[in-house]
């Protein structure tokens, strides 16, 4: 079982990861997390729209047989960042890989690549 990585920029079914993914036994995660939303300054009305496409895409995947882990803004266990929501998905499921389209910031690039799971990155 293998964590598949579905960013808010990366909301297709096209998407590298999902094309490679195995429905049947790997578990989509998508995360609202600060880090995200605070790296680059954004409009608030941009960020709206990001989450509420997440979490359509979110919905949709559930309705096509996806197991999906979606962490929410407010979530309490919310870590905030993309790679400590990896890790708390990997401790809550036993999942010691990510599969994951490559991001196109440098920045969550590598916090993927620092993650102490093997992380498959696919190109986009």
């Amino acid at each position: 079982m293998r964590l598949v990585l579905v960013l808010g920029d990366q909301l297709t079914p096209d998407v590298a990861a999902l094309k490679a993914a195995d429905r049947a036994r790997d578990v989509v995660v998508m995360a609202e997390v600060t880090g995200e939303g605070t790296s680059v300054p954004h409009h608030p009305q941009k960020i709206a729209l990001i989450l509420s496409a997440m979490r359509k895409f979110a919905a949709a995947l559930t309705a096509e047989g996806w197991r999906v882990a979606y962490s929410r803004l407010d979530d309490p266990e919310n870590s905030q960042t993309i790679s400590g929501e990896l890790l708390r998905r990997a401790s809550e499921f036993g999942a010691g890989e990510v599969l994951a389209t490559k991001p196109g910031e440098w920045r969550l690039l590598q916090d993927l690549q620092d993650l102490p799971l093997t992380a498959s990155l696919l190109e986009d």
